[in-house]
């Protein structure tokens, strides 16, 4: 008879508990978007003759520097963007504290402004709406439909003074 009565109380206490691990949702403010942030494009191409050259497109006129890649490390060709973006998020609780995030496919560049966050112990993850495809208009200049908005966790991490 016991039992059943631990294993039913055991069941309803899991998902509560599931759910309280989560942090909570705070606003924060994006104070200052780094100046020096940099996007880079890596290129991995086989050539005619069979060798791999990896290519790195960066910088301010942009530049590309390309190297033979080596056979152990020669991965499919692939193209894989970079951007490093470096912040001044101002906290809840009032401090400013720089966060930065590079080669992640949870990394964007946002606006200055205020957002919805996840504030982990390194980490924080910014609510940031994406932007896909292109809004419509009609000849006349009317708007006729708005472009897709996906909402992103984009993820940083705090950096030491």
């Amino acid at each position: 008879m016991f039992k059943p009565l631990l294993f039913l109380a055991v069941l309803l206490a899991v998902p509560s508990f599931a759910q309280s691990t989560a942090p909570p949702i705070v606003s924060v403010q994006v104070l200052e978007v780094g100046a020096g942030n940099e996007s880079m494009y890596v290129s991995t191409r086989k050539r005619p003759d069979g060798t791999t050259i990896t290519c790195l497109t960066s910088g301010s006129p942009l530049s590309t520097d390309c190297a033979p890649t080596l056979p152990s490390m020669t991965p499919p060709e692939i193209d894989v963007p970079y951007m490093k973006v470096d912040l001044v998020i101002g906290m809840p609780d009032g401090t400013k504290v720089k966060a930065s995030c590079s080669w992640s496919l949870r990394c964007r560049r946002p606006l200055l402004g205020a957002y919805q966050a996840r504030i982990y112990r390194n980490t924080i993850e910014l609510h940031v709406p994406e932007i896909k495809g292109r809004p419509e208009y009609n000849p006349d200049g009317t708007f006729k439909k708005a472009a897709k908005v996906k909402e992103v966790w984009a993820k940083f991490s705090f950096e030491g003074k």
